[in-house]
């Protein structure tokens, strides 16, 4: 399938799903953003890497404005994702290890309403499960960059020390490293089950 093609397919489901409006929305600020970037070099192209990393920055400051802390772990994730395409494994191993202290305190988007007495900005208990494909990609970097489980644990903690100090997340970094490893051993018990059933 040409790549032409593939994208009319994408924008056929979007349509299905009746999400076009939304569609059409981003790629118009996608396109504003890529030349906003461009008019503050001088002109000349500009990398979709660095339209998604502008979009990205603009996010972070408009999540956390509104208390939205859920969005603002997404989009940590998609960092980390980008850090990983382009190459930047420790970049991108840090991040994932930020975003999974993020998401294990259960954030919350809050749009601004700040309550926080009845409605609390975070929820560990309630929302504050890891996502599959987050450990997943922490053990996977970890592997290929060679780093042993008491290296993690420093990294880890060292991350999660400063958004903690910073944002005052519920769970010091140090109860929060017992679910990455929980979530790790969890992940490692799964795939030797699927293993031991495929052999």
């Amino acid at each position: 399938m040409k790549e032409e093609d593939l994208e009319q397919l994408c924008i056929e489901w979007i349509v299905f799903e009746g999400e076009y409006e939304g569609y059409l929305k981003r790629k118009k600020e996608f396109e504003d953003e890529r030349h906003r970037i461009s008019a503050s070099r001088g002109g000349g192209k500009v990398s979709d890497a660095d339209v998604h990393w502008g979009l990205w920055n603009k996010g972070l400051l408009e999540s956390a404005a509104l208390w939205n802390w859920g969005e603002y772990a997404q989009i940590k994730q998609r960092m980390a994702n980008q850090l990983k395409k382009e190459g930047k494994l420790n970049y991108a191993l840090n991040m994932y290890l930020e975003a999974f202290y993020w998401e294990i305190n259960g954030p919350v988007n809050k749009q601004g309403y700040l309550d926080l007495e009845s409605d609390p900005a975070f929820k560990p208990k309630e929302l504050g499960i890891p996502i599959p494909a987050l450990t997943r990609n922490i053990h996977r970097l970890a592997g290929k960059l060679n780093i042993e489980d008491q290296e993690l644990q420093k990294l880890f903690i060292k991350q999660a020390a400063t958004i903690h100090s910073n944002y005052k997340l519920p769970l010091l970094p140090e109860d929060a490293w017992l679910c990455v490893i929980e979530a790790i051993n969890e992940m490692q018990e799964l795939m030797a089950r699927l293993k031991k059933k495929k052999a």
